[in-house]
Formats: C-alpha cells, sequence, structure tokens
C-alpha cells in the first residue's frame, strides 16, 4: 500500500461528545483521487467514554485509513501528542483537536500545497466558531494575516508573529522523521504541556522550515479548551509563563535577542491580557499571588503587573467600562 502523504492525527481524552466533528470534516473531503494520500490516527488516552465505540464505527465505513490506538492508562497529553505521531504512516503529520474540525473543501488543497513546496513544518490559520460549529464570529487578531499569501517565514518572523501558535497543535503540520528525531532536554518538557513547542523551535533554530499558508483550514471551537476544564484560568496561565520562558531561555540563551523577544511577546503581552481577565472575573487572591511567584524573575515586568493588579477590582471595572466605551472606539476609528 503506498505510504499516505498525510496523517491526521488527533490525541483525545474523553471527546467523544465532539471526535464525531472532527472524523467527519475529514471522512466528507475525501475523494477516490486523495483516498491513498491521507490517513486518520487517534491516539485515545484512556478514555472512560464511548470514544472507542465511535471509531469503530468509522473504522467500519472504510471510508479512508483510520489508524487507532488507546492507551492503557492516561499517559498525560506531552506523551499523547507523542504517541499520535508515532502511529502515524505519513511523511506529514497534522494535530488535530478532538474538539476542532477541518474548513469544508480545503483538505485537497492543503495536500497539493504539501505536494508543491515539500517544507518541514506548515503553519495554518483558524476561523473561530461557536460550541456547536454553527457561527463563525471574528477571531482575536492574527497577525500572520497581513501576510496576503502563503509565504515561507524565517526565524524571525515566527518569533515575532506566530510564536503563540505553536501552542495551538490544530494549526501545525510537521514531517514525522525531523519532529521525532530526538532533541537536547526534550524529556524536560514532558508533563509541561508543550514538548510540540519546543521541538518545533529546537528544529526551526538548527535550520529547519515552516511554510504558512495562508487559506483558514482549521474550524476552532470556542468555549472548550480542554486544559482550562483540567487548570481553569490560573493554571493555564502558569503553563504559559513557565513553558515559554523557560523553552525559550534553552534553546536560544537567557541573553539571547530571540529569548527578549519571546518574553516581551509570549509571556508579558499575553500575561497583561491573563490578568485584566483574571481581575474581571472577581479570581481567588491565592491565584493571583501565586501567579505572581511564576513573574518574580522578570522584575521590571513584574513591577509592572504588579501595579496593574493592586488596582481595587471596584475601580478597575470603571476604567475598563470608561476604555471600552471612549478610547477604544476612537483607536478604531483612527486604524480605519
Amino acid at each position: 500500500m503506498t505510504k499516505p502523504l498525510l496523517s491526521i492525527c488527533i490525541p483525545t481524552y474523553n471527546r467523544a461528545k465532539f471526535l464525531p466533528d472532527a472524523i467527519e470534516s475529514i471522512l466528507n473531503q475525501i475523494t477516490p483521487d486523495i483516498k491513498d494520500m491521507v490517513e486518520i490516527c487517534i491516539s485515545d488516552n484512556a478514555s472512560t467514554d464511548n470514544t472507542e465505540e465511535i471509531v469503530k464505527e468509522y473504522q467500519g465505513k472504510n471510508i479512508c485509513k483510520i489508524v487507532y490506538h488507546k492507551n492503557e492508562e492516561n499517559i498525560g497529553a506531552d506523551r499523547n501528542y507523542l504517541k499520535v505521531i508515532e502511529i502515524a504512516n505519513g511523511e506529514y503529520c497534522w494535530w488535530l483537536g478532538s474538539d476542532d474540525a477541518l474548513e469544508d473543501n480545503i483538505l485537497e488543497m492543503l495536500l497539493n500545497k504539501i505536494k508543491s513546496t515539500k517544507r518541514d513544518f506548515y503553519m495554518l490559520t483558524q476561523n473561530c466558531y461557536d460550541i456547536n460549529l454553527e457561527n463563525r464570529f471574528q477571531c482575536k487578531h492574527h497577525p500572520l494575516l497581513s501576510y496576503k499569501s502563503d509565504k515561507l517565514l524565517s526565524l524571525d518572523e515566527i518569533l515575532t508573529e506566530a510564536v503563540y501558535l505553536i501552542g495551538y497543535i490544530s494549526v501545525l503540520i510537521v514531517k514525522k522523521n525531523i519532529f521525532l528525531q530526538p532533541m537536547p532536554q526534550e524529556d524536560k518538557y514532558i508533563g509541561s504541556m508543550y514538548i510540540h513547542t519546543y521541538k518545533i523551535l529546537y528544529a526551526l533554530n538548527n535550520g529547519n522550515t515552516m511554510y504558512f499558508i495562508r487559506e483558514p483550514m482549521v474550524k476552532w471551537r470556542a468555549d472548550n479548551d480542554s486544559f482550562l476544564e483540567e487548570l481553569k484560568v490560573f493554571g493555564r496561565i502558569k503553563i504559559d509563563i513557565i513553558g515559554y520562558s523557560s523553552i525559550a531561555k534553552d534553546i536560544f540563551g537567557e541573553n539571547s535577542k530571540e529569548y527578549k523577544k519571546i518574553l516581551k511577546i509570549r509571556v508579558i503581552n499575553k500575561m497583561l491580557g491573563y490578568i485584566l481577565s483574571l481581575k474581571s472575573v472577581n479570581v481567588n487572591r491565592k491565584n493571583i499571588i501565586e501567579l505572581f511567584e511564576c513573574l518574580k524573575p522578570f522584575k521590571v515586568q513584574y513591577l509592572k503587573m504588579y501595579i496593574l493588579a493592586s488596582i481595587p477590582i471596584p475601580l478597575f471595572r470603571v476604567i475598563r467600562f470608561v476604555y471600552r466605551y471612549t478610547l477604544k472606539p476612537i483607536k478604531k476609528i483612527e486604524f480605519k
């Protein structure tokens, strides 16, 4: 049998409610011309729901090859991200979150782009939908969309415009033999939720290439961040601070311009938004204190965030209201 060009790799855990949307969004685009070029690979992280029965039902339809593996016990997100790549047969592997889906009529186009460019990694874009994948809404600003067409990205462009997207598995395609190569310190990031981010950034810093495809390929399902369910907002913030700052330091060095760039773009700028969100929902004070412990190594940024967090919540809400209904509309008018 011909080796597939692309394995669409779905790591999952107790997502039986959403998994059919992901699988059907692929199967609905399989035609005789591309059937042998694509496979679906599912690594089930010891789900306790009916995930296995759902997958077996789709395997029985024989629309395209579906590889299914179920771990005997939950091995954590990072190991499952790796496992789903290991069981794949394709030259390239595209992670797809089990609560996301493919956009309509994009699969053949994507295969043609991969065949014609043959890069090491690919960065895709997504459209944002409600939890039922029915109503599309405006996503947050995507810096790469300032490019009007597909583009080979430099490392500087990746770090400036797209580093945070390397944390989102559904917009990433990797060349299997490159991604699975052993890399220094990768064991350190098992349990960080960002093993894939470390391995991709390490490879890019060592000469591998990333190609940006502008056409949105992914349906992102809002209000269903599986990490937020387990860790809530506070826990996810800690993951971002610790994960990205540690990865940047290990790969580029603490005194490098790349480290400072990632620190500013991912850790500091994003933290500002997170802290504003935390204050908006009146989060537990203990959580804010623990969060600030993570920020202590970044002294200047720590001071700025401390001042912001010290604003009393009632006053903060007044400031936010004034900003939203006066300054923010003015900025939009100026931008237009």
